[in-house]
């Protein structure tokens, strides 16, 4: 009798705790106010984003533009040495001419061999520096954007704004429907590019 007393005391306290569990778990549900944003179509629409975007190709431009110049130079000391090669192989070049074509050529070989260094190194830094600069300006458009999503959040009282963009490179999506009721996208949009005008001029 009193295992059963014990027992169905238990009983008791588990479903206290679970009328509790379920009344605040639904008091939480029912206070978030959550909003969603498309960050991607916020990212490609911002006016800015095309100014980076215009950064970023005169970079890539003059990058390119200079690796174009170091390969005109390297094809500039190949050609000159062959020259001096065809040169030294004429049976009837003189002694002094030959040494003279002999030492231009060392001096043309180590010329070739330094020039593709300086153009590996070129490669390397110039890679690096530019994927690094494409990160900064872009990552500078993405602080811009959340410090606009943060206030609009806080000024209309939402305590999470959830991303809704869909990445092609990522099949996961984490948001699977949403109604579009408090999608903030054109907002935070509009805000954006209230002085798009006025800093285009």
């Amino acid at each position: 009798m009193k295992k059963l007393v014990a027992t169905l005391a238990v009983c008791k306290v588990i479903c206290a705790l679970a009328v509790c569990f379920t009344l605040t778990f639904g008091a939480n549900a029912q206070s978030q106010k959550i909003a969603t944003i498309d960050m991607v179509k916020v990212f490609n629409e911002y006016y800015k984003t095309a100014q980076v975007n215009k950064q970023i190709s005169e970079l890539s431009e003059k990058y390119n533009a200079e690796w174009i110049q170091f390969e005109t130079d390297l094809k500039a000391i190949k050609e000159e040495y062959l020259e001096v090669i065809k040169r030294l192989q004429d049976p009837s070049a003189t002694e002094e001419a030959k040494a003279k074509d002999t030492e231009l050529a060392k001096q043309l070989n180590e010329k070739g061999k330094k020039q593709e260094t300086d153009m590996a190194q070129f490669k390397a830094n110039g890679l690096r520096t530019l994927d690094s600069e494409k990160s900064r300006l872009r990552a500078k458009i993405i602080s811009e954007i959340s410090e606009v999503v943060s206030k609009r959040a806080q000024s209309e009282g939402y305590t999470l704004v959830l991303n809704t963009a869909y990445n092609e490179d990522d099949p996961k999506r984490p948001i699977i429907f949403t109604s579009g009721k408090n999608d903030i996208t054109q907002e935070v949009l509009d805000i954006l590019n209230a002085d798009a005008d006025k800093k285009t001029e």
